[in-house]
């Protein structure tokens, strides 16, 4: 992959973001900002001075286009990463004639390919099925499965980097941090929700929001700085599977310990 395509794909994976920041610009700027952040819990008004981020990408008309083009637009780089790293580790594999030796690598290789399946349809379906249209279960059945599977990938994503890749460690690094920040914020931006809705108590879903926010953002940076990554683990394993090193001893054996396998990937890269 040619350095202008990794180019292309920055800046289709990072299109969300302006899109967020128009999005929210829009909603606190507006005439009706103070109806926007009023919510309900039950027969309750709490007051709140925070919008969310369904409420900022649904209204007005000019938000919900630039939202959804920017989901849009990032969706296929998306599943193209995805497909190629899925596909060019899978004709790596098939190359090898023991191939089962690698299945719990090819698995976890697979799983990671579903999620990312999964979760970019999901993120698509909230967006074209907003809060505010009459279906509103099916635009929160979208949203639990979003937070899910984009969880999910953090975590499988971040392992496979943690024993694979050593060539970009202070991305892989940073990749790491953004999933742990992520998991935790999502934790807490549930627990805030359903305080909200069985307390009913003032600015709790103000925080709510700004933990929203953030949670969304580092999502999208998360995949924005992948590109970089495009050869994880597929090089890696490509190296380890094919390829001796000048002057290395190498048989063809997946590493069994940490130590071995750091070692490969010094002699191999």
């Amino acid at each position: 992959m040619n350095d202008w395509t990794k180019s292309v794909l920055w800046l289709l994976l990072g299109s969300p973001i302006p899109a967020l920041i128009y999005c929210l610009y829009t909603a606190y700027t507006s005439d009706q900002y103070a109806l926007r952040a009023r919510t309900w819990c039950g027969k309750k008004n709490p007051p709140n001075f925070a919008i969310s981020v369904s409420e900022a990408t649904s209204n007005p008309d000019s938000a919900r286009y630039a939202w959804t083009l920017g989901i849009l637009l990032h969706v296929y780089p998306r599943l193209f990463q995805g497909n190629l790293i899925y596909k060019t580790f899978n004709d790596s594999l098939q190359q090898r004639s023991n191939v089962f030796q690698y299945a719990w690598w090819y698995s976890w290789i697979y799983i990671d390919w579903f999620i990312t399946v999964i979760e970019c349809f999901s993120l698509v379906g909230l967006t074209l099925l907003t809060s505010h249209g009459k279906i509103y279960a099916i635009h929160e059945t979208f949203v639990g499965i979003w937070i899910t599977t984009s969880q999910l990938h953090m975590l499988t994503s971040s392992y496979l980097e943690q024993n694979f890749n050593q060539r970009r460690s202070s991305i892989v690094k940073i990749r790491r941090i953004l999933a742990g920040s992520t998991i935790m914020g999502v934790f807490f931006m549930l627990y805030l929700y359903f305080r909200h809705n069985s307390r009913c108590e003032p600015y709790i879903y103000s925080y709510f929001c700004f933990i929203e926010y953030a949670v969304i953002l580092s999502n999208m940076i998360y995949n924005m700085i992948a590109p970089p990554l495009i050869d994880y683990p597929i090089m890696t394993v490509r190296n380890l599977c094919t390829k001796k090193s000048p002057g290395y001893n190498y048989n063809g054996n997946f590493p069994s310990n940490n130590d071995e396998r750091a070692e490969l990937l010094k002699n191999n890269i």
